[in-house]
């Protein structure tokens, strides 16, 4: 998010379960997360680049 949705990082906040994402803010918000997350799932590319870059919790 804070690289393709920096405007974002303080409507979304995030609470991961195990095995399950989770994400609550705005409507608008999400709709905006969800459509970024599909063009990455579909680019497997940028994909990629975006899970080698990745910090683990």
């Amino acid at each position: 998010m804070s690289e393709q949705l920096p405007d974002l990082m303080d409507a979304i906040s995030f609470d991961p379960e195990a095995g399950m994402f989770s994400a609550q803010g705005p409507r608008a918000a999400l709709e905006r997360l969800g459509a970024a997350m599909s063009a990455a799932f579909q680019d497997e590319e940028l994909l990629r680049d975006l899970l080698s870059r990745a910090e683990l919790d």
